[in-house]
């Protein structure tokens, strides 16, 4: 009894974490995007337009891996977590690669933007997951602590641009996915110990276990993320 409380209090504290990094990385993402895309040399009315269409993939995203969660077992909101940080990683380097302004740029940074709108419907699933798999999920708390990160971080995001400029941002993304990335981690590792690896775990082991088959194969590729 008294490990399954201890577990518990671990997962709470790993799913506020996620929000607390979640509603950083939105800040800098989102919250920030006009201050990135004007000094990139984008009018009023272009930032107007790719934020509008960022926030339209933002809606139309989560109704359709929802959809593919409820149809197909296999694809989990863990898998899905997943495949959206390694997205905005792969969308955050390519925008490194890309000077200036131009088409692809505005694409990428629509893409950035819906997906991590996105992410906030499927952290809010996993909630619910987490309710089911541990037991009671203080989801009020664990978003709290998310309004909590983002007003500090907003803070001292502005002060590092006046200091030292805008294009430190796709780091700052970068370094925010990462963070997201890792918390993620220690929640599904977390869920896998709860359950010992039985069949109620499978979708969280299997999500972690992704994550590490990705990470051998692709060692190159998360070595650009230190470069």
């Amino acid at each position: 009894m008294q490990n399954k409380r201890s577990l518990l209090r671990i997962v709470n504290l790993e799913y506020a974490l996620i929000q607390g990094l979640y509603w950083i990385g939105f800040c800098g993402i989102v919250s920030y995007a006009a201050v990135y895309l004007q000094a990139r040399g984008y009018s009023n009315t272009q930032l107007g337009r790719i934020l509008a269409a960022g926030y339209i993939l933002g809606f139309l995203f989560p109704q359709i891996l929802a959809n593919l969660i409820d149809r197909y077992e296999k694809i989990t909101v863990y898998r899905c977590q997943w495949l959206l940080l390694i997205l905005q990683v792969a969308l955050v380097l390519f925008l490194r690669e890309i000077p200036g302004k131009s088409a692809a740029v505005a694409v990428l940074n629509c893409l950035l933007i819906g997906i991590e709108i996105t992410l906030n419907p499927m952290n809010t699933e996993i909630s619910v997951d987490l309710r089911g798999r541990v037991g009671h999920i203080n989801y009020g708390a664990a978003r709290g602590t998310g309004s909590i990160a983002f007003a500090p971080f907003s803070v001292l995001l502005g002060k590092w641009l006046e200091e030292i400029g805008t294009h430190i941002l796709p780091t700052v993304f970068l370094c925010c996915i990462a963070l997201q990335v890792a918390a993620l981690l220690l929640l599904c590792l977390s869920i896998r110990r709860a359950s010992g690896g039985s069949a109620d775990s499978r979708s969280a082991a299997a999500a972690a276990s992704d994550f590490s088959q990705f990470f051998h194969e692709n060692r190159r590729f998360f070595g650009l993320l230190t470069s």
